[in-house]
């Protein structure tokens, strides 16, 4: 299971990006080029190293570079979704075209552990290309920052400048914090200094300059670099069939164009009513972005700016739907926050400590769990919420917190193996918000649900897909499933239409959950 998420160990604006203490300049002869490492940043506009590195090359003088680094090993150990590194391979060809419009090469390398790690293949780049100083945006998980400091300390060791910059989050992590001086652990009084910060500090939703071409000559001289590295379309440690293939590029297509259409769209078409229909199972009434924004096709600051222009250059008051919405991106800062913060939650701990004595099913439910991987619990909104899971890599929020619930408080299932199945699954596993929302539905996590609040399903799908259209889309067995039946079918009902009976009874399940709540209260 992935362990990432540590504590970043500085809250520096990219704005103002340090120079890497101890490092020396490369004489101009040997090295005056400048390179960007891209990570999950699938963009050109609105990138924060990206703009940096851009006005820091001067362009009658040197060329900028771009590189990405196709990494298996890595992806394996953080359950990275097949679906997600599909994604991102289909982006990759996409960014290379649109560097080359503007004379940047983009360099692809695919990464060997036997051969040598990130460090060693950034700086063989820069050795073969003269590069003096390497750009790119921060990332806060564990691995990912002790990879980055391997990287920066090798780079600097070898005399070649590296600037990190704040990207991921509007308000970078360590500047939202209450008035003890640490960070938030309720999501509204976060939120509402997050408004108070950012409400000083408007340039935090500035858009970055777009980069600047190089010269021509560069087609000239970087020949070579214009065409380095193959884009793989499938990678054998990711296996995807022909069929979800087909059906994610036809539903998720990628680039920040798309991102952008789609952003476009909701915010004339949808917003609006965002509140009233963000819950509906059966209406498309959310943005659909995360995949985009957890693989950096969007920014946030777009998403915040443009939402805010929209609702009268105001983030509180005016549209209600912008404010609810709004409201759900910053949830986004937030669980990033306290990921830097609070490194424990991504290290298999709940972030509240009573809940390592919590007393989970013996073996884990083992036999409950792989019912409700393959969404047959005999519970209908379960089983179509999982089964849309595995078929197309995306699932409403809504949704996810029944499955998550039903997980952790009918089966009393470890939260911990629901979080890693998304993970393995998920077009947008996004660790930090993965992880703080599935400790939130366990009530493990930082201002969570209380452990007594357990969803009822039948209720839930009643409220949320009144008429079944969700469930008829995902369940097969149960389309002819009369309208009254189909969020509770009976067991004459159940086993006409062969459709599984329910694995638990909910009532017993909710009774057992409380009193193992109780036992772990006791034990403290």
């Amino acid at each position: 299971m992935s362990t990432r998420g540590k504590r970043s160990e500085s809250t520096q604006t990219s704005t103002d990006p340090p120079r890497s203490k101890g490092a020396k300049r490369v004489k101009e002869d040997e090295a005056n080029r400048t390179l960007v490492w891209f990570r999950r940043d699938f963009r050109l506009h609105d990138h924060m190293a990206l703009a940096r590195a851009s006005a820091s090359t001067p362009a009658s003088q040197s060329h900028l570079l771009a590189l990405y680094l196709i990494s298996p090993e890595e992806w394996i150990d953080h359950d990275e979704a097949p679906i997600k590194v599909d994604f991102w391979l289909r982006a990759l060809p996409i960014l290379r075209k649109d560097f080359a419009a503007l004379h940047i090469p983009l360099i692809i390398r695919t990464l060997d552990r036997a051969k040598g790690q990130h460090a060693d293949v950034i700086l063989d780049v820069c050795k073969q290309y003269r590069i003096s100083a390497v750009h790119w945006n921060r990332e806060y998980e564990v691995d990912e920052l002790a990879r980055d400091a391997s990287v920066q300390q090798l780079l600097q060791t070898h005399d070649r400048q590296v600037y990190q910059h704040h990207d991921q989050c509007i308000v970078p992590p360590g500047q939202v914090l209450t008035k003890a001086g640490t960070t938030s652990k309720v999501y509204s009084s976060f939120r509402n200094s997050w408004y108070t910060v950012v409400a000083r500090n408007p340039s935090l939703l500035k858009e970055s300059r777009f980069p600047r071409a190089n010269e021509p000559s560069a087609l000239r001289e970087l020949h070579e670099a214009f065409e380095d590295g193959h884009i793989p379309e499938s990678l054998d440690q990711f296996p995807l069939a022909e069929s979800a293939r087909e059906r994610a590029r036809r539903d998720f297509p990628v680039g920040e164009e798309e991102a952008k259409k789609r952003l476009h769209a909701f915010i004339q078409k949808k917003m609006g009513m965002y509140g009233e229909n963000r819950s509906s199972l059966a209406l498309q009434g959310t943005s659909i972005l995360s995949p985009y924004l957890h693989s950096g096709m969007v920014s946030a600051r777009s998403c915040i700016r443009e939402a805010k222009e929209a609702n009268g250059n105001r983030l509180e008051g005016g549209m209600a739907g912008a404010v609810n919405w709004m409201a759900e991106v910053v949830w986004r800062d937030f669980f990033r926050h306290i990921l830097v913060a609070h490194p424990k939650v991504s290290r298999n701990q709940p972030f509240k400590a009573e809940f390592t004595r919590f007393p989970w099913a013996s073996d884990s439910g083992d036999r409950s769990f792989q019912a409700w991987t393959q969404g047959r619990t005999g519970y209908p909104i379960v089983d179509a919420s999982m089964r849309c899971l595995n078929t197309t890599g995306w699932l409403h929020n809504r949704s996810r917190m029944v499955v998550a619930s039903f997980l952790c408080k009918d089966l009393l299932v470890d939260w911990r193996k629901g979080e890693r199945y998304f993970m393995q699954h998920l077009l947008d596993g996004d660790l930090a918000s993965n992880n703080g929302n599935w400790q939130w539905v366990a009530a493990s996590g930082t201002d969570s649900q209380p452990f007594f609040r357990i969803f009822n399903p039948a209720r839930q799908s009643q409220r949320f897909d009144p008429d079944g259209a969700f469930i008829r889309e995902w369940v097969k067995e149960l389309r002819d499933c009369p309208k009254e039946d189909i969020h509770a079918p009976s067991a004459s009902i159940a086993q006409r239409l062969k459709y599984p009976e329910p694995i638990v009874d909910h009532s017993k399940a909710r009774d057992r959950a409380l009193k193992a709540f109780q036992q772990m209260r006791s034990a403290s």
